[in-house]
């Protein structure tokens, strides 16, 4: 009544409009609080294909498909449940779908006048998808990470986190005179290894998604051929069948030319592989675009849930385009590197796209396999925080450094700091990082072997970097280390403890706290030379000649 009168009112503005904003919460508060205290609550479940059995609607929910796609129909029951021992009158149920995009909605049940104190009541509706109805998408994109902001690609929304979920089920139900609107999110039924039945919200997707992970990597410049691979993932309720081609720039092939795919059922994915065969690789990016074919449509982007337990998933969508970028940079013939996964990384990749051998370790090549076999070995970001056996076997992995090995360590931080290298170092209380990702590199020892051969290394390499420099600088080491370049964010001191080098008997210990397993993913050049330099270290004709 109170909101009639303000609203009939002459109250001024904008003290009009808060009043009426401020009653509005409070009497969805009294209605949520009413929903409360009668234990009145509504269930909306996209309908399992399979019967319920005997028990009926009190057997355990069934597994359901988790997407929707375009053209597809599919039932859903909506169940209203009264806890109190007080009789309520449920006044009318229905589904609200996006407005002006053609779905449609039929089979609604009649809700009952009356529904009694501890009993339930359900209502069922046929839902048919659009062909072209929009996907469950963020209202906002970026075309990249070094974008600052985001571009709204539907203004409507931005005041919300996401995008709404496409289908809700709503009750009117009254007591006493007093209305009270219920709603939920339609949702579907997954089944969790080790969690059971999980419910999640429906979301609509495409019949075909393509992903192409990492979205770029280097092809060594005058290379005659490179692999590419990308995954398709079917959302079609049965078997899907298409073909796969690749979008390449002028002069460029691919074999096979086209790539068939079959999957038999929902949620299944394919990986398909290919040889791209380039006329000539130069400097500079050259993109290549997955596009698959099915039905008469083309599909040329693929999506990955992001969420985890507690928070509601929603697809993160990215175009399935490879960013190939050529780079003039070098590596010595035969080279056997062993890598051994920190908090995940794409570095083995970006190793094997140089035409390296990379083998990813296993726990127990660390503690006693033999390591002497490698040219190189490389443990992943944060290794010390996430593999215990590193502790235990940081000898074994220094008498390979000695015996002439190369090992190089990506940053770390405090849990590393225990002197783990050959010689002692500190990264102090406080760690530090260079997050201005275009900051002044200076390089310190323009002549040591590391920074010459295979390619020589100059500060043009720091060029073009996403996100930042690094993690985990030191701040202090013993002379023998030497501190091979040097940079620094505004008003920091100079940083000088982002890649270090040792001689380690016949072999050489590295640090690096440059964020190069940033870098590789995206395709920057000099990320990739200054790596080939590290793992050719052993290599160096310069670096053998002093050994001896």
């Amino acid at each position: 009544a109170l909101i009639g009168r303000v609203r009939a009112g002459s109250l001024p503005e904008p003290g009009k409009s808060d009043i009426l904003f401020e009653l509005g919460v409070k009497e969805d508060q009294f209605e949520h609080a009413l929903a409360e205290s009668l234990g009145l609550s509504l269930q909306a479940t996209v309908m399992a294909d399979r019967p319920q059995g005997p028990l009926g609607p009190f057997a355990p929910a069934s597994p359901t498909f988790t997407i929707a796609i375009p053209g597809q129909s599919f039932a859903v029951q909506a169940i209203l449940l009264n806890q109190s021992p007080e009789t309520v009158n449920w006044e009318s149920a229905s589904l609200e779908v996006p407005v002006g995009q053609g779905w449609i909605i039929a089979g609604r049940v009649e809700a009952p006048k009356s529904l009694a104190g501890r009993t339930q009541t359900q209502a069922r509706f046929l839902v048919t998808v659009p062909p072209d109805a929009a996907l469950t998408r963020p209202y906002f994109t970026r075309p990249d990470e070094e974008q600052a902001y985001y571009d709204l690609t539907d203004p409507r929304y931005r005041n919300l986190s996401l995008a709404p979920y496409p289908v809700s089920a709503t009750a009117r139900v009254s007591y006493r005179g007093a209305a009270v609107h219920l709603s939920q999110v339609v949702q579907t039924v997954e089944r969790i290894p080790g969690l059971g039945m999980e419910s999640q919200p429906l979301l609509v997707g495409p019949a075909i998604s393509v992903t192409v992970a990492p979205s770029a990597g280097a092809v060594p410049v005058g290379a005659a051929s490179f692999a590419f691979a990308c995954t398709v993932h079917s959302n079609v309720k049965g078997p899907a069948h298409g073909t796969l081609r690749l979008r390449l720039p002028a002069g460029w092939r691919s074999k096979p030319e086209t790539a068939a795919f079959s999957m038999d059922r929902d949620g299944e994915d394919q990986t398909l592989a290919f040889s791209v065969l380039p006329d000539t690789v130069k400097p500079g990016e050259h993109r290549i675009t997955a596009v698959a074919e099915y039905q008469g449509k083309s599909y040329e982007e693929g999506y990955r849930l992001v969420g985890y337990a507690g928070l509601r998933p929603y697809p993160d969508y990215r175009p399935a385009l490879y960013r190939a970028v050529g780079v003039d940079v070098k590596t010595p013939a035969g080279l056997r590197i062993g890598y051994l996964p920190g908090t995940g990384d794409d570095v083995p990749r970006a190793l094997e796209n140089l035409g390296l051998s990379v083998r990813i370790l296993a726990a127990s090549d660390v503690t006693q396999g033999d390591l002497s076999g490698y040219d190189a070995i490389i443990l992943g970001t944060r290794a010390y925080a996430v593999r215990p056996e590193l502790k235990a076997a940081n000898k074994r992995l220094l008498d390979y450094a000695r015996a002439g090995g190369v090992l190089i360590v990506q940053y770390n931080l405090q849990e590393f700091d225990r002197d783990y290298g050959p010689y002692p170092f500190s990264l102090g209380n406080n760690p530090q990082k260079v997050v201005d990702e275009s900051s002044k590199v200076r390089i310190l020892k323009p002549e040591s072997p590391a920074l010459t051969w295979p390619n020589r290394i100059t500060e043009a390499d720091f060029s073009g970097w996403v996100e930042e420099r690094g993690h985990g600088f030191m701040e202090t080491w013993d002379p023998r280390y030497e501190a091979l370049v040097e940079t620094a964010d505004p008003d920091q001191d100079p940083q000088r403890g982002g890649l270090l080098l040792a001689r380690c008997g016949k072999g050489a210990y590295i640090y690096d706290a440059f964020a190069l397993y940033r870098q590789l993913p995206s395709g920057v050049p000099g990320a990739y030379r200054i790596l080939a330099n590290l793992v050719s270290l052993g290599k160096n004709p310069a670096w053998m000649a002093a050994n001896q």
